[in-house]
């Protein structure tokens, strides 16, 4: 109805005698034209006591100059109520002109709505139109509302997007209250009770997304009343960047008025599933992360871009932060990313020690008390990965080591009994933890990479679902190496650091630029249970002192599945190659980038393996990720002058860009 137009009355009693009337939802959409232009009149709906939903009725009609008091009731005095009205989504979605305050009044009478967020009716033929899913104020001009405009709505379930906005906006700010007759502004932007008598509510996603006009702080107690029922917060004030953290209307001289993070926010959710976003670019956020935050969420999923670019959060990282969900959480990616305020040591968990069986010995099939012959055997304690199943006594289950024909007996010692685990340990249902930590510069100050962020109490738990850590670590701040406890020599990270993640696809960049290490080397078996991995460019760029050998063993399971390559060592100290690595001396027809993989590695010497040869390496692209520059300056390898003399793309210098 882009050509409608309103009538001199405009839209007055226009439903009034359809007093039967079930259904109107989408009635008006996309009447978006400049004549159709009045205001919609109060009560407008106030006849219609029998609707069940209204969904989008003014949806994107552009030119509706302000909002009514009330759609349901004409006067405060009226009583009408709508007893099978449950569902209001998107219903002022796209009014873009529309301003104004929404009233304390503005539900009045809609006591059984239970929808009133973003979400499009399935049922709808879509056949020439598309009705997108919006929240009922989305992309308004309204510029403020009355703390207690939900209040009406106790049977409220889905407020999702409610004030949200595509772009960015300061439109929205302001927030009153009644003291007795007259009316009161808040100094700040989000009132304690805004939920105060909404007991069912689930999903309030995206409430105020995009709202850059927003100020003060989030009330510590703001999701008390729903405590129990509420699901997801998910981008809730993503895009706030006004929020300050700060209770602007607190006018008591003895009480700090810095509320910053509060650890009541979601205490004892217990039905919490998903507060991805939440503070997503709220850069202008201050607050100092504190301890328990997700302290009785049992069923917390979902924290991925929680904090994202929140440069102004402080403290340390909590090692309890996951202890109550540890059995449900998915997804970490983003949840830190850039936050440069972030200082301290990178925790890691505590443990005790019994006395019981939990080494080896290798001995021969005579000698007494010999169990099994076995392919490979370890200590089960490093948190390196196990393959051969041996039935030994209690808390002995898995040995593994490279060597073939041996048998083995158990020996006494020590057991470890975590007391509190690692930051990620025991969270095996996590699918994606990339970027998790990405450019907090500041964090890990003192320490090492933590070696048991992906630990498991037993030998057969495992990392089954976790398939992307990409820029995991990418420019932390560790200045520590790791030291191995048998031979005290120093490491990038733990043997065993990721042996239980056998179905990490994508680890692009998870070591790239962490500059502050000391000389280090790698563990030429730490990839070893690494069966799915097809992306490993950029993973250890930039790593300035990383050292040692590189073997033909170090990728020796993922040679069937690595494709991308480029960059993997570039600008590092390793010290020599062998011709085997990346094709273990058969034909890999996998590998498609190598692209300046050992670009700038100056102190190489051996030979590296030849890519440029297109019967060993099949599938290497003609590109510059492909190929270009993999050997720049890496004058020391004895086949240097064999790829330059293919082509001097190999050896070619590029513009690599360099944090």
């Amino acid at each position: 109805c882009t050509a409608l137009k309103m009538g001199e009355k405009g839209l007055e009693d226009m439903l009034t005698p359809l007093v039967n009337l079930q259904q109107c939802h989408y009635m008006f959409y996309n009447c978006n034209n400049s004549a159709f232009n009045k205001a919609i009149p109060e009560g407008f709906l106030s006849t219609n006591k029998n609707l069940t939903k209204i969904d989008g009725m003014f949806q994107n009609c552009a030119y509706i100059p302000t909002v009514p008091n009330s759609l349901f009731r004409k006067d405060i005095g009226d009583t009408n109520t709508f007893p099978n009205l449950t569902q209001a989504r998107n219903v002022f979605a796209g009014c873009t002109r529309m301003t104004g305050i929404v009233s304390s009044t503005f539900f009045n009478g809609a006591t059984n709505l239970r929808d009133i967020g973003s979400g499009v009716d399935t049922q709808i033929h879509l056949s020439t139109g598309y009705y997108p899913s919006q929240g009922f104020f989305y992309n308004t001009a309204i510029t403020g509302y009355f703390e207690l405009m939900l209040s009406p709505l106790v049977n409220l379930q889905n407020c999702s997007g409610f004030f949200g906005r595509g772009s960015a906006s300061n439109v929205l700010r302001d927030c009153y209250y009644y003291e007795g007759s007259e009316v009161r502004q808040y100094s700040g932007s989000i009132p304690a009770n805004l939920f105060s008598n909404n007991a069912y509510l689930q999903d309030c996603n995206n409430m105020f997304y995009n709202n850059t006009g927003l100020l003060g702080h989030i009330p510590e107690l703001l999701f008390n009343k729903p405590r129990t029922s509420l699901m997801y917060v998910q981008n809730m004030f993503r895009g706030c960047t006004n929020l300050s953290g700060t209770n602007l209307d607190n006018n008591d001289p003895n009480v700090s008025s810095a509320v910053g993070i509060s650890n009541q926010w979601f205490k004892n959710m217990t039905n919490l599933r998903n507060v991805s976003g939440f503070l997503y670019g709220c850069n202008g956020f201050i607050g100092t992360l504190p301890e328990k935050l997700f302290e009785g969420c049992r069923s917390l999923q979902n924290v991925s871009h929680m904090f994202r670019g929140c440069a102004n959060i402080n403290g340390e990282l909590d090692i309890t932060l996951f202890n109550d969900c540890r059995n449900t959480l998915t997804n970490t990616a983003y949840m830190f990313y850039g936050c440069t305020g972030l200082t301290g040591k990178f925790p890691t968990g505590t443990y005790t020690t019994d006395q019981g069986i939990n080494g080896y010995e290798l001995c021969t099939a005579t000698d007494e008390g010999a169990l099994a012959v076995v392919t490979t055997v370890n200590d089960p304690y490093t948190q390196i990965a196990y393959s051969v199943v041996v039935s030994m006594a209690p808390n002995l289950a898995t040995i593994v080591l490279p060597d073939a024909g041996y048998y083995v007996i158990p020996t006494i010692g020590d057991i470890i009994t975590v007391i509190q685990p690692g930051l990620l340990a025991e969270c095996i249902q996590l699918t994606d933890t990339s970027y998790m930590f990405a450019e907090c510069l500041n964090l890990g100050q003192d320490s090492c990479i933590p070696h048991d962020i992906f630990f498991t109490s037993t030998l057969t738990k495992r990392y089954d679902k976790l398939t992307n850590t990409s820029f995991m670590f990418y420019r932390c701040g560790f200045n520590q190496a790791y030291i191995d406890e048998n031979t005290q020599l120093p490491y990038l990270c733990s043997e065993g650091l990721i042996s239980k993640c056998p179905a990490i696809s994508n680890m692009e960049s998870m070591f790239r630029s962490i500059e502050r290490l000391p000389a280090c080397n790698l563990y030429m078996n730490m990839f070893d249970r690494q069966i799915a991995l097809q992306n490993a460019k950029n993973l250890f760029f930039g790593v300035t002192n990383l050292t040692g050998a590189i073997t033909q063993n170090l990728f020796r399971n993922s040679l069937g599945t690595l494709l991308y390559a480029e960059r993997m060592f570039c600008f590092t100290n390793m010290t020599s190659v062998v011709a085997t690595f990346l094709n273990a001396g058969s034909s890999n027809k996998k590998l498609q980038t190598v692209g300046a993989i050992f670009y700038g590695c100056s102190n190489m010497t051996g030979a590296c393996p030849q890519f440029w040869n297109t019967d060993t390496f099949t599938a290497i692209q003609g590109t510059n990720a492909g190929y270009y520059g993999a050997l720049y300056n890496c004058t020391k390898l004895s086949n240097y002058a064999n790829a330059n003399a293919v082509s001097v793309n190999w050896t070619a210098a590029q513009s690599i860009y360099r944090p």
